[in-house]
């Protein structure tokens, strides 16, 4: 558990250090080619893949973690309890826009 958890905050840096990379290197901005035309700039599918990957990464993490913590499975458990029993009249009251 301890593992995921270092792994998870990790990534987390990692994560949060390439967003502030892309604030300093503009890895997402359009540049000017050589004829002059805005072009995509070639890291940006690297980056973006990158991001991705991670953010993957972490949800797998963030899934697993949560699989085993007792506190949120029983959390879910109550609140699909009280879903389920509302009724339909409830869930009328609830939803109506007036």
């Amino acid at each position: 558990m301890k593992k995921l958890q270092h792994r998870l905050s990790v990534l987390n840096f990692r994560y949060d250090k390439l967003l502030e990379l892309n604030q300093k290197h503009h890895y997402t901005f359009m540049i000017l080619g050589e004829n002059g035309k805005l072009i995509p700039n070639p890291k940006e599918e690297k980056y973006t893949n990158l991001l991705l990957s991670i953010k993957r990464e972490k949800q797998r993490i963030w899934n697993e973690i949560r699989k085993t913590n007792t506190k949120y499975s029983d959390n879910v458990n109550n609140g699909i309890k009280a879903i389920v029993s509302l009724t339909k009249s409830d869930l009328f009251q609830i939803t109506s826009p007036i």
